[in-house]
């Protein structure tokens, strides 16, 4: 089995667990966007999801964080690590998780900067991707 196949089988299943870890605290609107074909992307995807509230942005970026880490024995690279945000940010190298609240991410409108890029949209919370 090549190198590049192990990886992408490593990163689809990191992405189950960052996926299922959200459903876990009911995120909603999920949405992955591919950037693998973009030359200059800072990660391969961004996964972008939003919870009601500011308690429920940080349940659900705490949560990946610690699946993650349940799963995978690693940390993100970087994170905010501001308490009552309505934007938080986990970098995993290769994947990044933008967790919002509603009225945060229709300011900030994200998944438009990669307006091109192919994307997988989850629109509720108990479907994850085949």
């Amino acid at each position: 089995m090549s190198k590049i196949i192990k990886i992408k089988e490593q990163t689809d299943i990191f992405l189950d667990v960052v996926l299922a870890a959200i459903a876990d605290k009911k995120g909603e609107d999920i949405q992955i966007i591919d950037l693998q074909q973009h030359n200059g992307a800072i990660a391969d995807f961004f996964v972008v999801c939003q919870g009601n509230s500011v308690t429920q942005v940080e349940a659900i970026a705490d949560n990946v964080v610690k699946k993650v880490n349940e799963n995978f024995s690693t940390q993100p690279f970087a994170k905010n690590n501001n308490r009552n945000t309505t934007w938080g940010i986990l970098d995993y190298g290769n994947v990044f998780l933008h967790v919002f609240t509603p009225e945060a991410r229709a300011l900030y409108q994200i998944e438009k900067l990669w307006g091109d890029a192919p994307r997988k949209n989850l629109s509720t919370t108990n479907t994850l991707p085949e």
